[in-house]
């Protein structure tokens, strides 16, 4: 890693209130450079312990979650997915919902993994593995399985 991204991330476990929101804004500027999925996925890891504004928050929130519905998203996508876990992922959670069945498998994908982090949609896919599993066991004991 280059010594600046290394001395602004290094910043960001001082929680550096003009380191956070150069981070901000490189995460923002979504570059493809050489090792800056990297640089994007440690700023990401280290935020989500650093005091953010409201309005940074929601920056935040908008991009990752526009990313998630274009499909503009690379290796390291899944630690700026943590980070909006932790800022807001009722949010999150929706937009989930909705991509799961994005036509683009990767997408799809990555909507399952969020949703296996929504205790609300994992209890209702238990719920309904059990109503199959006893539905199964009736028709089963009726004779009516294969």
């Amino acid at each position: 890693m280059r010594p600046y991204f290394s001395n602004l991330t290094d910043r960001l476990l001082l929680n550096d209130s003009e380191a956070v929101e150069t981070s901000i804004k490189f995460i923002e500027s979504n570059s493809q450079d050489a090792g800056h999925g990297r640089v994007r996925a440690l700023m990401c890891r280290r935020l989500k312990h650093c005091t953010l504004t409201p309005q940074q928050r929601t920056r935040l929130i908008r991009y990752v979650v526009e990313r998630l519905y274009t499909g503009a998203f690379a290796q390291q996508f899944k630690d700026e997915l943590r980070l909006i876990l932790v800022l807001d992922a009722h949010a999150l959670f929706k937009v989930a919902l909705e991509s799961r069945t994005d036509e683009r498998e990767y997408v799809s994908r990555h909507a399952e993994w969020i949703l296996a982090h929504d205790p609300k949609y994992q209890s209702s896919l238990e719920l309904n593995e059990k109503r199959r599993s006893r539905k199964h066991h009736r028709h089963k004991r009726k004779g009516l399985s294969n």
